[in-house]
């Protein structure tokens, strides 16, 4: 279950980091954010960490592939 979770966090940074490079900065905010709680609860310190950061303004991608 803990994997899964941490997939499903994964995948909602990833999809955060898309919907903010086309312009949906407020959905991708929400994505971060939920992907941030989630990694949180897995022990995923840097995801949650760049998550949060993303959803913050303070970063402009939580993946690093993202950022390519």
């Amino acid at each position: 279950e803990s994997s899964a979770r941490l997939e499903l966090a994964k995948a909602r940074a990833t999809l955060g980091d898309a919907l903010a490079q086309g312009g949906a900065g407020d959905e991708a905010r929400g994505e971060w954010g939920a992907a941030a709680e989630l990694a949180q609860t897995c022990g995923a310190t840097e995801l949650a960490r760049r998550t949060t950061e993303a959803a913050a303004g303070t970063r402009a991608t939580a993946t690093p592939q993202a950022r390519r």
